[in-house]
């Protein structure tokens, strides 16, 4: 089951403020590595387990909440940005 982003408002407020996504995996692991006694900045996320549920997180009354009919962020439909991190935001 697909939605939109343009539906999806927050249980508690009724806003459509959403201001992110928590996708949740059953049975994955992001690993962060040390070296030199420091921790990486970026983590690397592990290639087991499946796509569990996505959380919510509203921006105008900090609510979270499991959204209903998605497991994964693919499963709801709008456009996408791209970041780009130069490395040099985490030194």
């Amino acid at each position: 089951m697909s939605r939109k982003l343009e539906d999806l408002q927050c249980p508690e407020c009724k806003q459509k403020n959403i201001l992110s996504f928590d996708e949740v995996w059953c049975g994955n692991t992001i690993r962060f590595d040390v070296e030199e006694s420091q921790i990486t900045s970026t983590g690397y996320i592990g290639d087991n387990g499946a796509p569990q549920k996505v959380i919510a997180l509203c921006g105008s009354c900090r609510h979270e909440w499991v959204v209903r009919g998605v497991k994964q962020i693919t499963d709801i439909e709008a456009p996408r940005l791209c970041h780009y991190l130069d490395g040099n935001d985490y030194e």
